[in-house]
């Protein structure tokens, strides 16, 4: 029985998601042949140029947007100019993402996904009618799984899933992925949205996949599927029997074959790979770990992932990779540079990361040696008191030295900053500020977001612990397809305050990097 596995519009560009590869593996590893399709990434390429108007609200120029196209599809083409085509590429995608970000905040949730199903002003319906759905057809599978990591793929996910059903109404459909997991239960008693799919898959999908493909192929009932909601006998049904968690080291090296690896936008060809599953840290009171991550962290063997990128390399070429991991511990990275260097393989990688003591020079310089481009650290804030409020679990005093020691031994990082935490003054938040400023030129970029309040966390759990007097449970409904909740606070800046604090701290951050490089 073939399977069909599709990525869906819109998403990152820079390197491909991983889901698509890892189900595509693990499919492989137990005698099936799947077939994957990055629809994001070619929806993207069939849409631009636009015929008509603008990229996410702005004008651009048709002709040299078309010319970067035909560059960045050429693999004879190289150097500067493949560099030039990138950099518009990524510059259009990024104003294509903002404005459709922006337009599905209009609408609640449940409106949203019925205008979808619609095809409402779909700008890729082209790209589906004229390639994605002649290709389904063509592959002809019994079964087309859609994954939905990002609230961004919720639209075109179910508009994709209801052209399948018009095209071919016995093909089963099934929808899984974060985003599904989060969102699923408020779209539970929406019968004409939930019949979109026949089956939608919760948290992790590799075992549960596996199992809807066999139980499809042995014509059985899907009873046996574990985090599996399903239609059967007029109703749905949601199957929460246990689903034994996957030994990290068991699983098979990602499959990217039938991605168009050349076409992604990151400058350095990037494949993505994790190392662990879970959260070696998981005490922070922001976190979703509790919701989505089932089982205990477990951590895949740095000889293993050796070989994963060793394999990628040989398959594909590739020498830079980005590990998907919550954060990667110290001493898993530690492990990791020295099997490198071991190894004499010259690869360059990235991966997340906490402030940690552990992160010594001595660490440092192993990593760099190691391979190292980059650790992209979760700041959050400057603040103390709002630090042991998150249970980040370090002191402000230990943050400058590891960015510093970072810059030292030529370790990028980039340092994700989180603005509006409940009771958050704005004098705390201008603390963020100017550790910011203070050490603009040893850190490579920042971010600054306002904190989104999330179903499941502790937070969500205990509100009264963090000050919060109020939430608003319908906004997950009423609000578009953002997670997070709408809430009110004894003390602090209020949401839309700190959303304006986010954007003066960028503003300024920014202002002061200009100055010092003039």
């Amino acid at each position: 029985m073939k399977t069909a596995l599709i990525y869906p519009p819109i998403s990152n560009l820079r390197y491909p998601y991983l889901s698509l590869p890892s189900l595509a593996a693990f499919l492989k590893n137990a005698g099936h042949q799947p077939v994957s399709k990055d629809a994001n990434l070619e929806a993207f390429y069939d849409v631009i140029p636009p015929s008509e108007g603008g990229v996410g609200g702005e004008e651009m120029d048709s002709s040299a947007l078309q010319e970067a196209k035909d560059v960045q599809m050429d693999p004879g083409v190289g150097g500067e100019r493949k560099e030039w085509a990138r950099r518009f590429l990524m510059r259009t995608y990024l104003t294509y993402y903002k404005g459709f970000e922006a337009e599905i905040s209009r609408s609640s949730l449940v409106e949203t996904l019925r205008e979808a199903m619609e095809g409402r002003n779909d700008r890729f319906e082209h790209y589906y009618k004229e390639r994605l759905i002649p290709w389904i057809l063509a592959e002809g599978p019994a079964l087309v799984g859609l994954s939905i990591a990002y609230p961004t793929q919720m639209i075109h996910g179910f508009r994709i899933a209801f052209l399948i059903r018009r095209a071919n109404p016995r093909i089963h459909i099934c929808m899984g992925g974060p985003t599904i997991t989060k969102l699923l239960g408020h779209l539970m008693g929406h019968e004409e949205l939930l019949n979109a799919a026949d089956s939608f898959i919760l948290h992790h999908g590799e075992l549960p996949l596996l199992r809807l493909v066999e139980a499809l192929e042995g014509g059985e009932t899907l009873d046996s599927v574990p985090n599996a909601v399903f239609k059967g006998e007029g109703r749905w049904h949601w199957n929460r029997i246990p689903c034994s968690p996957i030994d990290m080291d068991s699983i098979p090296t990602p499959d990217f074959e039938g991605f168009p690896l050349g076409l992604y936008l990151l400058k350095n060809f990037t494949l993505p790979l994790i190392t662990s599953r879970g959260c070696y840290w998981k005490r922070c009171t922001f976190c979703t770990y509790r919701e989505f991550y089932k089982g205990a962290f477990d951590q895949r063997a740095s000889t293993l992932v050796v070989g994963d990128m060793a394999r990628l390399h040989r398959e594909y070429g590739c020498s830079h990779f980005r590990f998907m991991d919550d954060a990667c511990s110290p001493a898993f990275l530690r492990s990791l540079a020295r099997q490198i260097i071991r190894s004499g393989f010259k690869v360059k990688w990235s991966c997340f990361a906490r402030f940690e003591k552990a992160f010594s020079m001595d660490l440092l310089h192993l990593l760099a040696e190691g391979g190292c481009k980059r650790l992209m650290f979760g700041l959050e804030s400057y603040n103390q008191r709002i630090l042991d409020l998150m249970n980040k679990g370090f002191k402000v005093e230990e943050i400058g030295g590891i960015v510093e020691g970072c810059h030292e031994v030529g370790i990028e990082t980039r340092l994700m900053c989180m603005v509006g935490f409940p009771t958050e003054t704005r004098e705390e938040a201008l603390e963020t500020m100017r550790f910011l400023i203070d050490y603009r030129g040893k850190y490579t970029s920042f971010v600054v977001q306002p904190f989104n309040l999330e179903g499941g966390t502790e937070i969500d759990c205990h509100p009264e612990r963090f000050g919060i007097t109020r939430v608003h449970r319908g906004d997950r409904v009423s609000h578009g397809l953002r997670y997070g909740y709408r809430f009110e606070t004894r003390s602090g800046m209020g949401m839309q305050e700190a959303a304006r604090m986010g954007e003066y701290i960028t503003r300024k951050v920014r202002e002061a990097s200009l100055n010092t490089v003039q």
